[in-house]
């Protein structure tokens, strides 16, 4: 994945915490996987397994990368799945391009 750090300032705020209703599938989120920055993906269906959604109790969602063709199994938890702003996403890209230009 490459490096940036738009998702770095993900407040733990952005964390859904009602596990029963997100993420669903086609959810787009912020995922994380150690070693790398956070990154948006999609909620979908692994495609050999046929689930987009594992376990009880430590809940895990298959979220393919965007832009990555690469995916994994994430836990729902603030310090793997979070929410996508897609508003505050543009807002910080748009801060970032300014601050270059200038």
């Amino acid at each position: 994945m490459r490096n940036h750090s738009l998702g770095a300032k993900l407040e733990r705020t952005d964390f859904a915490r009602e596990k029963s209703e997100w993420p669903q599938e086609w959810s787009v989120v912020w995922g994380k996987v150690r070693g790398y920055p956070w990154w948006p993906g999609v909620v979908m269906r692994h495609g050999e397994e046929d689930e987009w959604r594992k376990g009880v109790q430590s809940e895990r969602f298959w979220v393919m990368f965007i832009h990555e063709n690469q995916g994994t199994w994430l836990r729902n938890t603030p310090n793997e799945l979070r929410t996508f702003d897609a508003k505050k996403a543009a807002s910080e890209i748009a801060v970032k391009a300014r601050k270059r230009a200038s």
